[in-house]
């Protein structure tokens, strides 16, 4: 794994705006690094194909009025026991009374995400490993994360899952110290993508070589952490009434 400052410097001179011993200015890696968060960040969506999902944590029960059963019914379809075992590529909506604990998918996708969301929680929440640990180095098999005390509510947090370390590692704001939260691998697709975002801003194009490269490590990337859809079926599945009125194609 590089460290984002080499990332960052290997990239101004991917795009020849340095030579082999310049160094960036101080101006230059803030730059790249307020590049370089969003490329990090976007990945998972815009590489291997993950669309995170709202897993709630209860089960919502509609307040409205009315009832309105539009895109599902009420998630008592979920048993008890399996609404704290979500499949990978959720987003947990917590908003628990009471200490719970949610485990993560066993042996996950390589790239696979999970996500915490603090939507008003009075509870702890501990999320498990499930057989992985938390971190690359350790053996922390859970976090607990406790309910803000002012009454407010947590950040939101995430992690991935790495296939190489066996392990879910948290996806923080990156800094010039801290390393590139992927696999050394995966180094050249960060270079290339932060080159071709710095060139316009040089007022240049970026070069075919660098566009290749790129497309190259996207299409790399995507083949080893492309993530299949977990399809819940039988008890574990949420019914819906939703249906469709191809007379007008919308929703009957």
């Amino acid at each position: 794994m590089a460290l984002v400052s080499d990332v960052i410097r290997f990239a101004y001179r991917e795009a020849n705006f340095n030579t082999v011993s310049g160094v960036p200015t101080a101006l230059e890696y803030a730059e790249g690094l307020s590049l370089l968060q969003p490329i990090v960040n976007s990945l998972p969506g815009m590489v291997t194909g993950i669309r995170m999902k709202p897993w709630f944590i209860p089960a919502p029960q509609k307040v409205s009025p009315i009832a309105a059963d539009y895109p599902a019914m009420s998630s008592s379809a979920l048993a008890p026991q399996n609404i704290f075992n979500p499949p990978s590529n959720r987003r947990l909506m917590m908003r628990n009374t009471e200490d719970v604990e949610v485990f993560f998918q066993y042996q996950p996708q390589p790239g696979a995400v999970m996500e915490y969301v603090d939507t008003g929680h009075e509870g702890i929440v501990t999320l498990n490993g499930n057989a992985s640990f938390f971190g690359l180095v350790g053996s922390n098999e859970s976090v607990v994360i406790d309910p803000d005390s002012a009454g407010g509510r947590n950040l939101p947090r995430r992690w991935h899952f790495r296939a190489d370390f066996g392990g879910w590692q948290e996806l923080n704001a990156l800094a010039l110290t801290s390393t590139i939260p992927y696999p050394v691998e995966f180094d050249d697709y960060f270079i290339t993508a932060l080159a071709i975002r710095l060139s316009p801003r040089f007022g240049s194009e970026p070069r075919q070589v660098t566009i290749l490269r790129f497309q190259t490590m996207e299409a790399y990337i995507r083949d080893q952490w492309l993530q299949s859809e977990e399809v819940l079926s039988g008890v574990h599945a949420q019914g819906t009434r939703q249906s469709w009125n191809d007379t007008y194609g919308g929703l009957a």
